[in-house]
């Protein structure tokens, strides 16, 4: 069962602050997962209101279309104008609109699911998502919210964070166990997360879901930090984490450029792949097996209009070898400057 997100105490106090907005939103924060119908006594107890207080709340938000009472259980459950709220955010995404045609291409080259998620507090929201035609048993709607520690996703937004704030994050999650194979040692999570930085990307073996395997990148914004993070998962009948790994972290992380904003995107896609055959014709079409990835970063950008990129050539397996070679490209204009 999710618990219910815990409020951001005032303190100082704030005088603009809204405590009724907060209990309302409070009460339709409180469904969700296995809390699909509550009574006034279940969502007083799961925000912490007293059931005088939820009842006010409840009458206000089912007199406003957000809740209604199920007419057989005798409770309340969330009405679909409850979507709206959500629908108003995902509707004019932009990172949704400038990216999905990337998302869509990586979905058609791998065959399995893929997943947009953005970062809130210790967790990572999905906002979008595109289902793999083959039989898949994990249900991921959007708006699932999942732990970062324990997912790809989650742990290559922490590596694209300075290293310092990735600990803080790290130290202040609930770290439990989902499943038999999550890590929550603290200091084996920080040590994933420096690998995850050093290659690229980060990877999750079953560590959320029983049978799931996933590979993430971050995705950057202006000014090089991560606003996001792009997935791809695999079951455990089809693919071990090492062919997972070898096979789609270099299309995964090449996506995961193209949708983020900034020079360092525009160069990547200019970069391309050093390998002479990157497609494996011996197993499916269409899927990309690079050895090693190509990463672009601006350096420098001279008075003289010439951009100049220094590219690394970082292996797929988890090394600490690096070797870079720095080209030219004529920039047509000024550009934001951000780093790989």
């Amino acid at each position: 069962m999710r618990a219910p997100r815990k409020s951001a105490p005032a303190s100082p106090p704030d005088p603009l602050f809204n405590q009724s907005v907060e209990k309302a939103l409070a009460i339709l924060d409180a469904f969700g997962g296995e809390r699909r119908a509550l009574n006034l006594v279940e969502m007083a107890a799961a925000t912490g209101m007293t059931k005088s207080s939820s009842q006010r709340c409840v009458h206000t938000l089912e007199r406003l279309g957000y809740l209604r009472r199920d007419a057989d259980s005798k409770r309340w459950v969330l009405s679909p104008r409850a979507l709206s709220v959500a629908y108003a955010c995902l509707a004019g995404h932009p990172l949704i609109e400038q990216a999905t045609t990337h998302f869509v291409d990586l979905y058609q080259v791998c065959g399995e699911s893929v997943s947009l998620s953005e970062p809130d507090d210790t967790e990572m929201v999905y906002v979008a998502r595109f289902p793999s035609h083959k039989r898949f048993f994990i249900h991921m709607p959007i708006g699932r919210r999942l732990p970062m520690y324990c997912t790809a996703a989650g742990r290559a937004y922490l590596s694209a964070l300075p290293r310092t704030e990735a600990i803080q994050i790290v130290r202040r999650s609930s770290l439990r166990s989902l499943t038999p194979k999550t890590i929550i040692d603290p200091e084996v999570l920080i040590e994933r997360i420096d690998a995850a930085r050093e290659a690229g990307y980060a990877w999750c073996e079953q560590e959320c879901y029983r049978g799931d395997l996933t590979i993430g990148a971050p995705i950057l914004g202006d000014g090089g930090r991560p606003i996001a993070a792009v997935n791809i998962s695999g079951p455990t009948s089809r693919w071990t984490l090492d062919v997972l790994c070898s096979k789609l972290a270099s299309v995964l992380i090449e996506t995961a450029r193209a949708a983020s904003s900034g020079v360092a995107a525009h160069l990547y896609l200019l970069t391309n792949y050093l390998s002479s055959s990157p497609f494996d014709n011996t197993t499916t079409p269409l899927v990309l097996v690079p050895l090693r990835v190509t990463l672009a970063r601006a350096v420098r950008w001279p008075s003289s209009s010439t951009l100049k990129v220094e590219t690394l050539d970082r292996p797929l397996a988890r090394s600490n070898g690096a070797k870079g070679h720095q080209t030219s490209i004529k920039s047509s204009g000024p550009a934001t400057m951000s780093s790989a």
